[in-house]
């Protein structure tokens, strides 16, 4: 036979005890007991009672051993006997880990361990499935080490007692429990713990029989407990204690002279038997399978709706939100799933009929795929999205819900008017560019012969009114010109370190001449502003652009503020606008106490030809050319703005850690007349013959070519150097870089000028603005001219 660890262990007593003298008792036994009802419990009268109790008291009498039973929860008792502070533990399960400390009597009692769930789990078919569940058990005892062992329970329920082991079942804050099923029994019958259910599921691995343990190596001690059982066991006392306590809570065990007639018959039942719950176990394992499958499938299910990126959600037929995923919520701006589930979808949209257009569409099978449509959030905001929505359906064809999904598209069409609007301003600057060569060169040759005409003094009064109108209209068409190039963004510049308060202080007097003095004009300028880099007549023209349209806007007077200061634009703030650039800045604001705009004039001031005034009374280009300055500068301007709450325009330009320079004086007037030879090289017909005759009548003497060859061979032909060159810059067969490179390798002392009406990349490709020669940029006056060529020759530039 082979012999359990156990049984080794009481032969090994036993030996001991054989070989040793026998121990007298003095002092009395002390027995731990805890509160284990039908085991041991304290009476009503205070008496302690029950089956163990009842059966130490009878061992005691046996074996002549005075006991003395210690009334205390379990793990004050293990910490007790531990500690020597007692000498036996009664109604101890086996486990191995116990006998490092304890030795084990035989088996006093042997009983079902029962699994006890909530009311609602009584159909548990498998242990296994209760795996993940809560478990309640008392701490260090038999179950309470099984259920950590076998890596069941999220996390144990501790309890102090088996009472309140089946109070946390019974009260939901455990699943489960397992316990002797005659104690369970009896709690639960006592305590009309009507939630809990003793279960049929078998424990696998836990051991079923309650025995005396002592101290290990207290083998005099064991070995009268294990003689007082046998003794009991002989005499029967043992069967009469166990069916006054146990029988009527655990049936008493068959012995085999009771069943042997029926072994035959039995045993066929029990191999049919033995069959078909083999074929059940089987068909439970696989059940179990499935249902762990499927709720493996419903927790990605669930994951998946939860962390998708759309927002996900399923309404009624009448807009009731019944489900949705946090996507959804923040998309609308709910505060979370909980807030947003039970609210009206109809509400989200901008009216009741956008809704029922939805309910019209659905048909089975049919969904709505990718529709653009614009919502709103609960805080009344809009919102985009492009929305996937499929019907829900009965057999009769009726709606029963709606599900779908919405991807939030709100920035992605922000970006994408954004887009729209750089190209359509890039198509209007680049008809503004192409057209600006030819209409510059005809400017040249009106405002020349107009302005050339009125040096004459014997012109009578009706014609000198009549040519400074032609001038003057030669000029206002130049300052649409460069309007639109300023918009266009394709307008020749000179950026220089400048002080923006430099050229506030100086634009002041022209300011307040211009917005009239029933306006008043306030500035508020940071003394210690940084330097940007620009061409100061573009923030000359961006100033009178910006009051100009101030004025306009406070036609019963008011007050203007122009304001400077020292700001940084913060990345975040700077990636939510076109061009913008984060870092330091500088910001000139222009703010007026006019009658201001709403949101859907703010949203087209920039454009070219929008204009609010009336006919006749503007172009539409001021802000459109201030918008073109700020971004040809690498800067950002905004609008904040309500109607008749005024309006701030804010522009930003880069800081940069130069100091600013001094503007060059201007000459008050053109020379009277000049001295010197020049080439003009120019391939317009008309543009040349006006720029002869101007130079010419100056006292220049003049070579003309229509062509760089064509100036190269004069140059070549010439004994003498010409003072001057002057070329356009973009003609056929040669330009004027290439021109002046081939001069200046024939005549190196030649000085070179060169002038253009193209305002594109061409010049700058060409590296003409970055050489150092001189330009004079088309249309041009005589006056213009003749200052230029003077400064040039004289080696002033």
């Amino acid at each position: 036979m082979r012999l359990s660890p156990l049984h080794l262990r009481y032969a090994r007593f036993a030996a001991c005890v054989a070989a040793g003298a026998a121990v007298a008792v003095a002092a009395p036994v002390r027995i731990g007991i805890e509160d284990y009802e039908p085991y041991s419990f304290r009476a009503p009268s205070g008496k302690l009672s029950g089956y163990a109790v009842e059966l130490i008291e009878a061992i005691g009498r046996q074996q002549s051993m005075e006991v003395e039973l210690v009334y205390k929860p379990w793990d004050e008792l293990l910490d007790d006997i531990r500690a020597g502070r007692i000498d036996v533990l009664a109604n101890v399960g086996y486990t191995e880990a116990r006998t490092q400390f304890l030795d084990y009597s035989v088996h006093h009692t042997r009983l079902l361990q029962g699994v006890v769930v909530r009311k609602e789990l009584k159909d548990v078919a498998d242990i296994e499935e209760l795996r993940g569940r809560r478990f309640a058990a008392a701490k260090d005892s038999l179950p309470y080490d099984w259920i950590v062992n076998h890596g069941f329970g999220r996390g144990v329920v501790v309890t102090a007692d088996p009472r309140e082991t089946l109070a946390a079942v019974n009260e939901g804050r455990a699943d489960a429990l397992i316990m002797s099923r005659p104690v369970a029994s009896k709690y639960i019958r006592e305590g009309a713990m009507a939630n809990v259910v003793i279960t049929g599921l078998a424990v696998p691995g836990l051991d079923s029989s309650y025995h005396f343990a002592v101290r290990r190596g207290d083998a005099a001690l064991l070995l009268r407990l294990n003689e007082g059982l046998a003794a009991l066991r002989a005499s029967g006392d043992y069967d009469r204690l166990y069916e006054q306590w146990l029988g009527p809570l655990q049936a008493r065990p068959l012995r085999f002279k009771d069943v042997r007639p029926y072994l035959p018959p039995f045993a066929v039942v029990v191999v049919i038997v033995v069959v078909a719950l083999y074929r059940q176990r089987r068909l439970l394992r696989q059940l179990a399978r499935q249902a762990a499958a499927l709720r493996e499938s419903e927790d990605r299910y669930r994951r998946f709706f939860n962390d998708d990126l759309a927002g996900a959600f399923i309404s009624s037929p009448g807009g009731r939100i019944l489900a949705c995923n946090p996507s959804f919520a923040a998309t609308f701006g709910f505060a979370g799933v909980e807030q947003a589930v039970g609210s009206d979808l109809v509400a989200l949209h901008l009216n009741a009929t956008a809704h029922d257009d939805w309910l019209a569409q659905l048909r089975p099978s049919q969904p709505i795929r990718d529709r653009q449509i614009e919502m709103r959030r609960t805080d009344g905001r809009p919102v985009f999205v492009a929305a996937h929505v499929i019907g829900s359906f009965d057999p009769q064809g009726a709606l029963l819900e709606i599900k779908g999904y919405v991807i939030d598209t709100t920035e992605r069409r922000r970006l994408e008017e954004q887009l729209r609007q750089s190209q359509k301003m890039e198509a209007i600057g680049q008809l503004a560019g192409g057209v600006a060569h030819d209409f510059n060169n005809i400017l040249t040759v009106i405002m020349g012969h107009s302005s050339m005409a009125l040096f004459n003094e014997r012109l009578d009064g009706q014609t000198r009114a009549a040519l400074t109108e032609i001038r003057n209209a030669g000029q206002r068409a130049s300052s649409l010109t460069r309007q639109l190039l300023a918009f266009s963004r394709k307008q020749i510049i000179r950026p220089v370190p400048c002080n923006l308060n430099a050229v506030v202080t100086e634009m002041e007097k022209m300011l307040r001449s211009l917005i009239g003095e029933d306006i008043r004009l306030e500035l508020e300028l940071a003394p210690d502003i940084g330097t940007v880099r620009a061409d100061p007549g573009q923030i000359e023209q961006i100033l009178l652009n910006l009051a100009v349209n101030a004025r306009d806007a406070m036609p019963n007077g008011g007050s203007i503020r122009i304001r400077t200061a020292n700001d940084e634009l913060a990345p975040d703030y700077a990636a939510r606008f076109e061009g913008a650039s984060p870092g330091p800045c500088v910001h000139l604001a222009v703010t007026d106490t006019g009658c201001g705009m709403d949101a859907e004039t703010q949203a087209r001031i920039f454009d070219p030809f929008f204009t609010t005034k009336g006919v006749g009374q503007g172009t539409g280009l001021g802000l459109s050319s201030v918008y073109g300055i700020v971004k040809q500068n690498r800067g950002h301007i905004t609008v904040t703005s309500a109607p008749g709450a005024g309006t701030t325009l804010s522009v930003y330009l880069p800081r940069i850690g130069e100091a600013p320079q001094s503007p060059a004086p201007s000459s008050a007037a053109p020379p009277a007349r000049g001295s010197g030879s020049i080439l003009l090289v120019e391939d317009n017909d008309i543009v040349r013959e006006t720029v002869l005759l101007t130079l010419r009548a100056h006292g220049y003497h003049v070579s003309v070519a229509a062509s760089g060859p064509e100036a190269l061979r004069l140059a070549e032909s010439r004994a003498q150097p010409f003072d001057l060159v002057l070329t356009d810059i973009v003609m056929p067969e040669m330009n004027g870089r290439e021109l002046a490179e081939r001069l200046r390798r024939l005549r190196p002392e030649c000085r070179i000028m060169f002038m253009s009406g193209h305002t594109d990349d061409a010049i700058f490709r060409c590296d003409t603005m970055n050489s150092g020669v001189p330009f004079l940029q088309k249309p041009f006056t005589p006056v213009a001219l003749l200052e230029k060529v003077s400064r040039v020759i004289a080696g002033r530039r």
